[in-house]
């Protein structure tokens, strides 16, 4: 028996992508266009310094937000839409792998996908927290990439991606500390689907070997069913036959029948 054909993929519609583009994008000119309200906020001046003595680690925060700030100083100096440009970028990215997932989660809905963006992009944390340069900007960002990944993983990708969810994770704690939790949950859930979809495979094999031990039957009108020649008989259908017969049908009376079955019943009621 040939194998049935394998189901292709319907393809992806084109606003399931766009859609998050252009709310990542108009994130983006949101951040660029009010970059002239404030000057310099205190805690880009930290990092700053921070950026000017690198070091493995500091207090209050891992070295990664201070690498940022010593590259971002070294391209565009005090200039505070330069300082600030970074963040704004992990802004806008992290709306468009907001709406991304969404698409991925509710299989390439361009509906699902647009919604998810734009109520990214009007969340007032994630709106707030990229418009000066902090690390909160990078940490959804670190995070939903991991999400992505192993999401991919998940429906069978390639298993040299674990190093780059391995590497987006440390990434992300090397940014902020808070990371990690958010990482380690991502991944408990991965193996809680992963652990879900192989017993589901488990139980589709055992279902299919129970119906390929059953003998074959032919379904019959009315609800009938008869084993297939060579067979022989079941005792469920003997037993059924003893104790319901089949009903013998009447030969229908004749006129002349008819009337001394009606003149005997007259005289019956007579006496």
């Amino acid at each position: 028996m040939a194998a049935p054909p394998e189901l292709v993929p319907a393809p992806e519609p084109r606003l399931a992508r766009l859609g998050p583009a252009l709310a990542a994008l108009t994130t983006f000119a949101v951040h660029a266009a009010c970059w002239g309200r404030y000057g310099l906020f205190r805690d880009e001046m930290y990092y700053l310094v921070c950026g000017q003595r690198l070091s493995a680690g500091y207090v209050d925060q891992p070295p990664g937000i201070a690498v940022v700030a010593r590259l971002a100083y070294s391209l565009f100096g005090t200039w505070v839409p330069g300082l600030r440009l970074f963040s704004w970028i992990a802004g806008a990215a992290t709306v468009y792998l907001v709406g991304r997932l969404a698409a991925r989660i509710a299989r390439g809905s361009a509906t699902a996908a647009t919604l998810a963006a734009v109520a990214a992009s009007s969340c007032l944390l994630l709106l707030g927290a990229p418009q000066h340069l902090s690390l909160n900007a990078f940490e959804p960002l670190l995070v939903l990439a991991v999400v992505h990944v192993l999401l991919r993983l998940t429906e069978g990708g390639d298993e040299r991606l674990w190093v780059a969810a391995g590497g987006l994770a440390g990434l992300a704690v090397l940014m902020k500390y808070t990371a990690a939790p958010l990482c380690l949950a991502a991944r408990r859930r991965h193996r809680h689907i992963r652990t879900a979809r192989a017993l589901h495979v488990v139980g589709a094999c055992r279902r299919d070997r129970r119906r390929a031990r059953r003998p074959a039957q032919l379904p019959l009108a009315g609800d009938a069913r008869v084993p297939v020649p060579g067979d022989g008989p079941r005792r469920g259908d003997v037993e059924e036959h003893a104790h319901h017969p089949a009903p013998v049908p009447r030969r229908p009376a004749l006129r002349g029948e008819q009337r001394r079955t009606c003149s005997s019943r007259r005289c019956g009621s007579a006496a």
